[in-house]
């Protein structure tokens, strides 16, 4: 038998009796106490919609550029300034702290104020990659790359954890990828 709780809101499986929490994006420190293990990642884009950019006076061409934009932050990343770092193609760190226009928890809030025109925010591209092939969004600062959430499994750490976690915890073991194994000559 699956329950299932779908919720943008951070859970502690600790106090709210869940067996396995599954998070998509970054560990904050809400964490501390449980297993965190690492399923699996996703790529992280920056983007806003071509209107937004028209009423911008066109797309930052640089990461101190992007910090003259409206932002669509996450509130899980801090309150009305939020930094965040960048590489560029050449590996150079830039760290920029951005001004939140709106703030929410939520990623498809955030991905329809990025589609009504609001701002430049970060979304992993599986979000939004119907939208970029569309036209709606468009990637911004296309050189530069951040961390991108990543998927974990939470869960307490205890010696009794009974056989269903036990059992889900092994299912979720990261498999080799066997696409990349070339047939020996």
């Amino acid at each position: 038998r699956l329950d299932l709780v779908a919720t943008d809101r951070i859970v502690d499986p600790r106090q709210e009796g869940v067996d396995v929490a599954f998070r998509l994006g970054w560990l904050r420190g809400a964490e501390s106490g449980l297993v965190a293990r690492r399923l699996g990642g996703l790529e992280g884009v920056l983007c806003a919609s071509p209107a937004y950019l028209a009423s911008a006076g066109g797309a930052p061409g640089s990461a101190a550029e992007l910090a003259r934009h409206a932002w669509i932050g996450y509130a899980g990343f801090g309150g009305a300034k939020q930094t965040l770092t960048l590489r560029d193609r050449a590996g150079r760190r830039h760290e920029v702290t951005l001004g939140c226009r709106v703030r929410t928890t939520s990623a498809l809030q955030t991905k329809a104020w990025a589609l009504a025109g609001l701002g430049v925010t970060r979304l992993p591209r599986l979000v939004v990659e119907p939208e970029f092939a569309s036209g709606r969004l468009v990637r911004v600062l296309a050189d530069h790359s951040f961390d991108g959430p990543s998927i974990f499994a939470l869960y307490p750490r205890d010696r009794y954890r009974p056989a269903r976690v036990r059992a889900l915890l092994s299912l979720l073991r990261p498999q080799p990828d066997r696409s990349r194994v070339r047939p020996s000559d």
